[in-house]
């Protein structure tokens, strides 16, 4: 997923989906809509990457009230992104990365 993918992802689900849903149902209630929403969308990667967006989901959101900004979701998401990315490549059995 590209950077700017990342931050299209976050400024729909942490920026207009948080912060609309808190001004209409407050804090609590816009995070369980939020992160239920999130864990759906990834469901269709694999069922272990919905239960985990869950965690991470709750952890953005509240991040994000907290702050009262996105570049902090953003951050945490891309080095999450990244990370895997990386892993992945690295413990990989049949690819090899050059150095």
């Amino acid at each position: 997923m590209s950077k700017g993918c990342l931050y299209s992802y976050e400024l729909m689900f942490r920026g207009y989906l948080l912060f609309a849903c808190e001004r209409g149902y407050g804090a609590w209630s816009a995070v369980a809509i939020n992160t239920a929403i999130y864990s759906l969308v990834h469901v269709p990667k694999r069922m272990t990457e919905g239960v985990g967006a869950i965690f991470l989901g709750i952890i953005l959101c509240l991040l994000t009230l907290y702050t009262r900004t996105l570049w902090v979701a953003l951050l945490v998401h891309l080095v999450l992104a990244l990370s895997t990315e990386w892993f992945a490549l690295r413990f990989h059995p049949t690819i090899r990365v050059e150095r």
